[in-house]
Parts: C-alpha cells; structure tokens; sequence
C-alpha cells in the first residue's frame, strides 16, 4: 500500500462509526481502525476497512490489512463493530479485528483531499473524468480533419448558394461545440448535446446514401459518432455544471429521466437543428415560398425546443456550505434548501427501496438513487404542468444523481452524515 491522504466517514451496521473526517497525511482514526470510500465505478459504493495493530499513520499504513466490505466480509466487520466500537469506545479490545485479509483482486479506489489513490495502479473516478473530457475535445477539435473530407464529398453536387450556406453552417455549428468544450458552461452543454448527434446523423447518412464513401466516409462515422458518444457521457456535464459554481460548492448532475429518451429527447433535438438549417439552405436554393414559411416555423421552434433542452443542463443536486440544495426547474419551482441542521442522512439506495413517503424527484429516474432523510418535515414547491405549483410536506427526498459515489464522498468530507450499505450495494 501507498500512504496517501485520505478523507472518509463511514458507518457499518447500526450507526456505528468506524471512520472519522481526516485530512491531510493519514493519521489515527479511533485508535487502529482508519476507514475510507472507495469504488469501483461511480455507481457502486463501496467500503473499506484498513485494521493495523497499531495506530495508522503514513508509515504503518505501508503494512495495515486492507478488507474491502463485501457480502461476505461484511458480517464480521460489523460483528466487530457492534463489540468493540458501539460503547464508543477508541481502542478495541484484542488489538486488531481480525477480518480475513483481501485476497487477490481489484484495487481500490481511496477518496482522497488530493484524489489520491490506495494501490500502485488505481485510477479515480476524477481523473478518469478528466481523461475523457480531454479526449472529447481532441475528437471535436480534430472534426475538420477527420470529417472535413467526407463532408466535403457530400456537398460536391450542390449549387454553389446552397453549398456556401452549409459550410457556413457547419462550420458555426463546429465553432459553437468548440466554444462549449474550452469554456465550459450549461448552455454549452445544451449547444454540444445537440449539436453532436446531429453531426453523427449526417456522416451516417452521407455514407449510407453514397454521398461519400470509403476512409473519409466510414473516418467521419467514426469520429462523429465518437464525438457523440463522449458527449452523452455525465463527465462533460459535471464540469459544465460546475463552470459557473459559486465559491465553495460543488453541483452534481440530475439524472435525465429515461423515458425521454425514447422519444421527446431526439426529437426535440432534430427539430433545433431541422428549424435552424431548413429555412436558410430553401431560401438560398431560391425556394423563396418553402423558405419563408421555414423561417415562419423554424424560428419558435429552435426557441422552445432549446429552452426545454437548456431546463436539463439546469438540474443539479448542489453541496454549499450550508447544507445542500436541490434545483431542478423540471421537478420544482424554487430552489429546495436542506440545511445541515435539517439533514439527518444521504444514503445511496436501489430504485425499489426509496421511501413510499418521501418528496420523489427522481422524474422516473432509477439509477444513482440518493435518499435525503431530514430531522424535520420541510415544504416543497413543486413544479406541475401548465405553470402550476404545488406546496407538498415532507422529511425525505429522493433524487436520482450522476456521479452519486463522488456525491456521497464529497458530502462526507463537508462532514455530512452519510449511510452506506450494510451489505455489498447493487451495481445500478
């Protein structure tokens, strides 16, 4: 094991602490038992027991026992829990708690004040969120030149009105995915998110018609649709959410709710692109009738439609100094303030078992469940159809959050309390 700096809190079995918030160089945690988050993805919450004879520091971390909570390690560690700590007690009894050492397997991931890591060869979460936000903007930058060509194929047979006018097009459309990728922003996110697919919907169909073919044409697939793909990824949009966080705050994505995506979603999403493009390229093909009446129908409908698609880059679960706040204008129509006073728990929990009474926000969200259990009922404004509001009263939330293990590790080191499993979480 590597000494790295470590922050945790976590609780095993029956609100029995067996961790503390420590930050900087690893240090005593009640006595010889220090315990962090890890995980394997940001969908899995896992716990992990570091047990020594003596008390943990940068040096005796190098040969502490490791015990990752597993369904199968996890009843002794709360055995011993419940024995040696429930009295509050510092020092267990017996020295070390013997659960049985990990054997071979994956390395764990340590939620650390600087990201660091527990293992030789583990990659967090974070960095790896990085790595593929850089990759997503060397894809897009590059588009010019893995697409150009196939788009250039593709515009061979236009009138010279109606080619200039698609070039030009094309090209703001780049430039505006460009100035979303270096200056992240929630309505870059909204510009990238539709913009992408819709690059990659035209190479497939430049291909597919034999507009264009061979390594330009199945090149331009490739990097258009890698573009896409990347996009639709929660990475871009955690760190467009927190392009414009205030001060020390940290926002997390909501979960878009499934069933747009059957549907509403892309067509919402071609219809910006159809109402921005259709009217410009009639007009300039001399189709002055068609032209004008798509300028007539084009024009709203790029403002509604990127209005609704701007409301989905706006929805986060945001940790502020004083607590948490919930904004979605989807779900509710002000702002939801928890103070920490108010804040009993997080806990991360399966679709199925969310509280039949809790203020559901989820929009029918069934990954990244996050259950806020409040000290004291709260009033809620929600949103309804038709410009309605709705005040509803209650002590729990549940939202459904991108990136709930960084969630649920950031809320721990603000030093909220934070529920984990008792038992090895489903992977959701």
């Amino acid at each position: 094991m590597v000494g790295s700096p470590i922050v945790g809190m976590v609780r095993i079995g029956g609100g029995v602490v067996v961790g503390g918030v420590v930050s900087g160089t690893v240090a005593t945690v009640f006595g010889s038992v220090g315990s962090v988050v890890v995980g394997s993805s940001d969908e899995v919450v896992v716990d992990l027991v570091f047990s020594s004879p003596s008390p943990l520091n940068a040096t005796t971390i190098n040969s502490a026992t490791a015990t990752p909570i597993t369904a199968t390690t996890a009843p002794t560690i709360h055995r011993w829990a419940r024995d040696h700590l429930s009295s509050g007690s510092s020092q267990p009894t017996g020295g070390s708690p013997g659960p049985p050492p990990p054997g071979p397997g994956p390395v764990y991931i340590c939620v650390g004040s600087d990201g660091g890591s527990v293992g030789s060869s583990a990659v967090t979460p974070g960095r790896l969120r990085s790595v593929r936000v850089w990759v997503l903007r060397v894809v897009w930058l590059t588009l010019p030149l893995t697409a150009g060509a196939a788009a250039s194929d593709a515009l061979t047979g236009w009138d010279d009105a109606p080619k200039i006018v698609a070039a030009v097009l094309l090209w703001t459309a780049w430039g505006a995915g460009t100035l979303a990728l270096l200056a992240p922003r929630p309505i870059g996110l909204t510009a990238l998110r539709t913009i992408a697919p819709a690059f990659a919907a035209l190479a497939v169909a430049a291909v597919a018609t034999g507009d264009t073919s061979g390594v330009a044409g199945w090149g331009a697939v490739a990097a258009t649709c890698s573009g896409f793909g990347l996009a639709m990824f929660p990475d871009f949009a955690v760190v467009a959410a927190n392009g414009i966080s205030y001060g020390d705050e940290q926002r997390f994505p909501l979960r878009t709710p499934p069933a747009l995506y059957l549907g509403p979603l892309p067509f919402v999403r071609a219809l910006v692109v159809s109402g921005a493009a259709a009217g410009p390229l009639l007009l300039a093909d001399r189709e002055w009738l068609w032209g004008v009446v798509a300028l007539a129908l084009g024009a709203p409908a790029v403002v509604l439609g990127s209005r609704a698609l701007h409301g989905l880059a706006r929805r986060w679960l945001v940790l502020v100094p004083a607590g948490l706040v919930v904004v979605d204008p989807m779900t509710v129509a002000d702002s939801v303030l928890m103070t920490r006073r108010q804040i009993r728990g997080l806990q991360a929990i399966a679709a199925p078992d969310a509280r039949s009474d809790a203020l559901d926000l989820r929009l029918g969200g069934t990954t990244g469940n996050v259950l806020i259990t409040l000290n004291e009922p709260i009033d809620v404004t929600r949103a309804l159809r038709g410009r309605r509001t709705e005040t509803q009263h209650g002590d729990a939330v549940v939202v459904a959050v991108s990136e709930r293990r960084r969630l649920l590790a950031e809320a721990t080191r603000r030093r909220l309390r934070v529920e984990f499993a008792t038992e090895a979480p489903r992977t959701q």
